[in-house]
């Protein structure tokens, strides 16, 4: 290392497991963001296409393993054998990332639970179940709608 050329950050090789549900495109940048110069290679499954997202936009290479119900572990454990560390992205009640995280331990990979609910899909649909119910006008509801549409203000 010299005064005029910095020595460059040490880079990691990195799993992401994130949920099929994950739906906020600001989630891995808010919470990764300050370590992007530490991550030098992306290791994902199939489950988040958020992921490969992420790597992509932060020019991080990535690569992706197939993911179905049969070879989750299977493509974990391959994805273990290239990582140094791991960001886990799970709901409380996440079994498959309870399991990712009893297989993390067992092979001794640090990693880091992002905790996480699928909260911005379901807003969207209420804000816009909001706008149309306030777009009908309250007088010409046909009597078989109207309890229903009521009962849906009264909630939203």
């Amino acid at each position: 290392m010299s005064l005029t050329a910095p020595q460059p950050v040490k880079q990691f090789a990195y799993a992401i497991f994130a949920p099929k549900n994950l739906d906020d495109p600001d989630f891995l940048p808010d919470q990764i963001g300050n370590n992007l110069p530490a991550i030098g290679h992306v290791y994902t499954n199939w489950a988040s296409r958020m992921v490969e997202d992420f790597a992509r936009e932060n020019g991080i290479p990535c690569t992706t393993f197939p993911l179905c119900h049969s070879n989750l572990l299977t493509s974990t454990n391959l994805i273990m054998e290239k990582v140094d560390a791991a960001y886990v992205v799970a709901s409380a009640e996440s079994k498959s990332a309870a399991q990712i995280i009893g297989l993390l331990d067992k092979r001794g990979v640090g990693y880091k639970l992002l905790p996480f609910e699928a909260s911005t899909h379901w807003k969207e649909k209420v804000l816009r179940a909001q706008e149309i119910l306030a777009a009908l006008p309250k007088g010409d509801l046909d009597e078989a709608w109207k309890g229903v549409i009521e009962a849906l203000r009264k909630a939203l």
